[in-house]
């Protein structure tokens, strides 16, 4: 089963987004902080997790995803309330974006960078 790790500090994006993955059949663990996501990658290990989905704006990322390596897929998430996104590397990139239409790109997008079928 594919596991994948949504770090959003907004609590209704990540439970939205969480939710749709987990009835599009993958297993979706929630974080609203990388302080929170840090602790639960190292003890379970970032092979655990096939994708990290990650607000790239917030404190600590590039420590989280330095520590990922290149054994996880990354997307990026866009904060429209962010200017100015730290370059570093990612697999995807999508806004943030509600209803049907921006969730039906969601799931397209994860479903491409894990290399799966549309």
């Amino acid at each position: 089963m594919t596991t994948i790790l949504v770090v959003d500090d907004d609590l209704g994006f990540v439970v939205y987004l969480c939710l749709a993955l987990t009835r599009a059949g993958y297993i979706a663990v929630p974080s609203t902080s990388v302080a929170a996501a840090k602790p639960l990658l190292q003890e379970l290990g970032y092979s655990r997790f096939d994708l990290l989905i990650v607000n790239f704006s917030l404190t600590g990322t590039l420590g989280l995803l330095e520590g990922a390596g290149q054994s996880v897929k990354v997307i990026q998430i866009d904060d429209p309330r962010v200017t100015r996104i730290k370059r570093m590397p990612a697999d995807g990139k999508l806004k943030k974006a509600a209803g049907p239409e921006g969730l039906s790109r969601w799931l397209r997008t994860v479903r491409r960078v894990l290399g799966e079928a549309a």
